[in-house]
C-alpha cells in the first residue's frame, strides 16, 4: 500500500509540473505606446495623372509615427505618416502581430478619394523597432509606392 501511495504522489507531482510548464508560454515582447523615427525611401511615381507606369524618383523624406494598443501578441492603432514636410496622413492598424521572439508585422489602410496602403515587417530589439516599411499610395493625381528601411524609438 506504501508503494502504491508513493507511486501515485510521484505520478501526480509530475503531472502538476508538466500541466504548469505547458500551461506557462512566453509572453510577447511590449510594443504598446508610440514610437517615431525618419527615413528616406526610394520612390517610384506614376509618369503622368491616372497612369499605372511607374519611373524612379528622388528618395522621399518621411517621417513615421506610431501609437499602438496590445492584447496579448496582438496589437491595433494608428500609423501617422508625413511625407516631405506635409501635413500627416493617418493610417488605422487594425491587425498588427509581434511574437515572443520580437517580430513585428502591421499593416494600415485608408481609403476613400485615395487610397493609402502601409505594410511594416520588422524586429523589436533594445527598445527600437526596425524593419522594412512599404507606403503606396493611389491617389487621382497618380501612384506613388515608396519602400525602405526605418527605425523607430519609443516616445514619451
Amino acid at each position: 500500500m506504501k508503494k502504491l501511495f508513493h507511486s501515485i504522489l510521484l505520478l501526480m507531482t509530475f503531472g502538476l509540473l508538466l500541466g504548469q510548464l505547458l500551461g506557462c508560454k512566453e509572453k510577447p515582447p511590449e510594443v504598446a505606446g508610440k514610437w517615431s523615427g525618419n527615413s528616406n525611401l526610394t520612390a517610384q511615381v506614376s509618369t503622368r495623372p491616372g497612369s499605372t507606369q511607374l519611373q524612379q524618383s528622388k528618395p522621399v523624406p518621411v517621417q513615421i509615427m506610431l501609437t499602438l494598443n496590445q492584447n496579448g501578441s496582438g496589437f491595433t492603432g494608428d500609423a501617422s505618416v508625413t511625407i516631405n514636410g506635409k501635413p500627416p496622413v493617418h493610417l488605422p492598424i487594425t491587425a498588427g502581430v509581434v511574437d515572443q521572439s520580437g517580430k513585428v508585422s502591421f499593416e494600415a489602410d485608408r481609403s476613400g478619394f485615395s487610397s493609402v496602403h502601409l505594410s511594416f515587417t520588422g524586429k523589436l530589439a533594445t527598445g527600437q523597432l526596425s524593419g522594412d516599411v512599404a507606403l503606396k499610395m493611389d491617389t487621382f493625381a497618380g501612384v506613388a509606392e515608396n519602400a525602405g528601411s526605418v527605425t523607430l524609438s519609443r516616445i514619451g
